[in-house]
């Protein structure tokens, strides 16, 4: 098959479009043939090796894509040639204590598409079965290939770490870039009022059109009381000890759990080739 794949690590122009191996496929498994991919922040710092994970060139990357079934294992049957489908961005095997024990983030044989196996960057992709989410006849590919990775990790944060409820109360920062729009867009789905920042008139105006109840239009000069950035470390006054108070010295303080923060894809620093490649199970993958 053709793909733009990279048989050297480096900058943009080191990805080639060349032939390439055909995906095996086995007969639990779907070969699709791809008619949009998206492009993660993790493809470049993989192309770029600074990705932390080591790869055996040539490598195809790309892990948001939908295409067509093109052909099915002898086992396969939810879906049938044509069929327009996308895939997991990663997926568990399903059968270690983890899974079964309803972690299946914590899958030490978790498999992400483009970084464990070659992805959408190639004409095929081979995924497995259960892997495989059918779509509707008239969605749009490039809408979904783009907007996969941001979409679920906007929904994960909403439904799953932040629990957010019907009448909450949800503050999005910087709510025009990707998963911030698609933050305002579930947490509105789930009944919350929701209120956002943005940088500019024409971003605050796209944000409020996504269903945004309030946009603070921020600038370099914020107010005093604002997003924990403004928080500072710095010399301040001590405080009065009466008769009959204590003087704590504090070792540790939490956040009033009257509200919640759920912070999102804080990405990490460039990492050397020489340093040591991480194993799945020291890496929080969501």
């Amino acid at each position: 098959m053709k793909a733009a794949a990279f048989f050297e690590y480096g900058p943009a122009d080191v990805l080639r479009y060349a032939d390439v191996a055909d995906p095996v496929v086995g007969p639990h498994d779907v070969l699709v043939r791809v008619k949009a991919c998206g492009v993660n922040h993790s493809d470049l710092d993989s192309r770029a090796n600074t990705s932390r994970w080591d790869f055996r060139l040539p490598w195809v990357l790309g892990a948001e894509f939908v295409g067509t079934v093109d052909a099915m294992g002898s086992a396969v049957e939810s879906v049938q040639p044509g069929n327009l489908v996308t895939a997991l961005l990663q997926y568990s095997c399903g059968r270690c204590a983890r899974c079964e024990s309803w972690r299946p983030d914590l899958c030490l044989h978790l498999k992400i598409f483009g970084t464990d196996c070659w992805g959408g960057y190639g004409e095929l992709v081979s995924v497995p079965e259960r892997a495989v989410i059918r779509l509707r006849p008239g969605d749009d590919p490039l809408a979904i290939a783009g907007g996969q990775c941001i979409v679920s990790t906007a929904w994960h944060m909403v439904n799953r770490l932040a629990l957010v409820r019907p009448g909450d109360l949800v503050l999005v920062p910087s709510a025009s870039g990707g998963v911030g729009s698609a933050l305002v867009q579930c947490a509105k789905l789930v009944g919350a009022t929701v209120v956002a920042t943005a940088g500019s008139k024409p971003k605050a105006e796209r944000v409020k059109s996504l269903g945004a109840d309030e946009v603070v239009l921020r600038s370099a000069d914020d107010l005093e009381y604002g997003p924990p950035h403004v928080l500072r470390y710095a010399d301040v006054a001590d405080p009065v000890v009466g008769p009959h108070d204590v003087l704590v010295r504090v070792k540790a303080c939490g956040v009033n759990t009257s509200g919640r923060t759920c912070p999102c894809c804080a990405r990490m620093a460039p990492w050397s080739p020489a340093a040591r490649t991480p194993t799945r199970s020291s890496v929080s993958t969501w």
